[in-house]
């Protein structure tokens, strides 16, 4: 599992650096994981990260974002499988916007939710552009 991490990153990074425009990195996971840390390496227009780990076992960087990239962070309170407490901690050390949702880890239950929030974060990024 962990060794899988380092490919999907560089397979992130080789497709963003082919890209005429910075992207909206969307996430879920180690989605959102390998999306952070890519955010590191090149440039992104924001980050829009579902069920982020705060860590992966055996891999031996932690979750991190540029600071200067606009991130939604959203997790569910019930995500069995990578606790909210990383995540949380991560979020309020960067005072980061994070909508926590009454879901588990596949997050199924709020997708409505989950569509209205990326929307309305596309529109604040439009915004700001």
């Amino acid at each position: 599992f962990a060794g899988s991490v380092a490919p999907r990153i560089a397979r992130l990074r080789a497709t963003i650096e082919a890209s005429p425009v910075a992207p909206v990195l969307v996430g879920s996971s180690m989605g959102a994981f390998a999306s952070g840390l890519a955010s590191l390496d090149v440039p992104v227009a924001g980050l829009f990260l579902l069920a982020t780990p705060s860590a992966i076992p055996g891999y031996p960087r932690a979750f991190d974002t540029r600071a200067d990239v606009p991130t939604l962070l959203i997790h569910g309170w019930r995500d069995e499988v990578c606790p909210l407490a990383g995540v949380h901690a991560f979020a309020g050390r960067r005072h980061l916007p994070l909508v926590v949702l009454d879901d588990n880890h596949r997050l199924i239950d709020s997708m409505d939710m989950i569509a209205a929030q990326f929307r309305h974060f596309l529109t604040t990024l439009a915004a700001s552009a």
